[in-house]
């Protein structure tokens, strides 16, 4: 596994820690290794496919990819990512439809119930 220290690393320039975090799931903590830096996933995705180096990329965003086999999983399977991600609406507005349409859609991407909106405001989610 060390010997992907010699192949160029990118990773997004948000989310610095995610190759030592990569590393250390995978038995190898304290590595720390210099990366090439994106500003987003969509260019990382990019330079990956053009062949610039190895990415850790959320599976969600690059399906197609993998389909195609423009991408391949290197070593290893997926690592969870740390932090998490809220649907908000404000107390003081009545929920709508299309956030109703919304939660439902969203809980059947992620395959996982998710709050429903009550009166007053958003639940969790």
């Amino acid at each position: 596994m060390t010997a992907l220290l010699d192949l160029p690393l990118l990773q997004l320039e948000s989310r610095t820690g995610d190759w030592g975090r990569w590393f250390a799931h995978h038995g190898h903590p304290g590595l720390r290794p210099p990366a090439m830096l994106f500003d987003q996933f969509a260019t990382m995705t990019q330079a990956a496919v053009h062949g610039m180096g190895l990415a850790l990329l959320p599976t969600f965003l690059i399906g197609a990819e993998l389909a195609a086999g423009r991408l391949v999983p290197v070593f290893g399977g997926a690592v969870p990512a740390p932090g998490a991600y809220y649907l908000v609406w404000p107390e003081t507005r009545a929920p709508r439809a299309p956030l109703a349409s919304f939660i439902r859609w969203l809980g059947a991407e992620v395959g996982a119930e998710v709050g429903a909106v009550s009166q007053g405001g958003a639940s969790e989610g």
